[in-house]
């Protein structure tokens, strides 16, 4: 990944760039909130709005029956966001 991926996203039909892409924009916004409320960011606490993030598209997948996208989407990050 390089400096061109993280400013505009990943750009690659492949396996896990939509996550990734997700991962980046998550980041910058969750970023971009610490700044406007002058609080330093924390992986941690970055570590756990990707984990509600992924129940509350998980419950949304669920409804509209699209639980195969959604995992193939979050394959990758299973095992952290799932704990």
């Amino acid at each position: 990944m390089c400096l061109t991926d993280v400013l505009f996203g990943v750009y690659k039909k492949g396996e896990g760039f939509k996550i990734l892409n997700h991962l980046i924009l998550s980041a910058k916004f969750y970023i971009y909130k610490c700044k406007l409320s002058g609080v330093n960011p924390s992986l941690q606490v970055l570590k756990v709005k990707t984990k509600v993030v992924h129940q509350i598209e998980r419950k949304i997948a669920a409804k509209r029956d699209k639980l195969k996208k959604h995992n193939e989407k979050w394959m990758k990050l299973e095992p952290y966001v799932s704990k």
